[in-house]
């Protein structure tokens, strides 16, 4: 899961841009967070984006390869460990951050 969401935001950070990937704990559980200042994804193709083979306008207009399958499979495996995903803003008014908040034990 982690894998997939790091490949995605260094796919999608131009050259010179920023990933950043942070972990902590509160009262909801253990999350993971990855955000970057990358291409970004339009909210309206937010909710679209854990489909399986989905690949959104802005990636088909800067012309990356993939197969649409990567946030599916993250999206799975955190359904698999009963966590929550949600979608924010990324770095500097760019980009996407995905935090998966794993419910405590």
């Amino acid at each position: 899961m982690l894998r997939n969401l790091v490949d995605n935001a260094v796919r999608y950070t131009p050259m010179g841009g920023i990933v950043t990937v942070c972990v902590g704990s509160g009262p909801d559980g253990a999350w993971v967070e990855v955000v970057d200042d990358g291409i970004g994804v339009a909210i309206e193709e937010r909710e679209k984006i854990f489909n399986r083979f989905h690949r959104g306008a802005s990636e088909r207009a800067i012309g990356t390869n993939g197969s649409g399958l990567g946030l599916s499979i993250v999206k799975q495996i955190a359904d698999l460990h009963g966590a929550r995903i949600a979608l924010g803003e990324g770095l500097n008014g760019k980009g996407l951050g995905v935090k998966v908040t794993f419910a405590p034990a």
